[in-house]
């Protein structure tokens, strides 16, 4: 069977030696901080203004004016953008926008007609014939 013995230290009651021991336990503590990495980095106190900077609460986002309305031709690249990223037509890249909807009306998929009026009403403009990845290298 082990047994253990507890040993508790006391402090001296004599008032000198308790003064001593002070002073002995400071310096020992600080000699225990001295080799910490944090002592070798300058301590930065922050201002003032700064504290109350970050306790004010943001002001509220200003109200843009109402957004413009969005004009025919808008409204109509948007429609052929949604075409472009829809994969039920298949891929996009490397053809125009005709091409693929034709494409996909020959594989009996079943594009939307008003993409083709469209695109047919505008064959000349890039912004209509091109598709949305046209800009990106393949």
């Amino acid at each position: 069977m082990i047994t253990y013995k507890l040993i508790i230290r006391q402090k001296p009651k004599c008032k000198d030696i308790e003064h001593n021991c002070d002073q002995v336990s400071r310096s020992a503590m600080t000699a225990k901080r001295a080799g910490l990495i944090t002592d070798s980095y300058k301590v930065v106190k922050r201002s003032r203004r700064e504290e109350k900077r970050e306790k004010r609460a943001p002001s509220p986002p200003q109200k843009d004016a109402e957004p413009r309305p969005l004009t025919a031709r808008d409204k109509e690249l948007q429609e052929l953008r949604q075409f472009d990223l829809d994969w039920r037509y298949g891929p996009c890249t490397g053809i125009s926008r005709l091409q693929r909807w034709e494409r996909a009306a020959l594989h009996g998929l079943n594009p939307p007609q008003e993409i083709r009026d469209m695109l047919l009403s505008a064959d000349t403009d890039p912004d209509y014939t091109h598709c949305l990845w046209s800009d990106y290298p393949l």
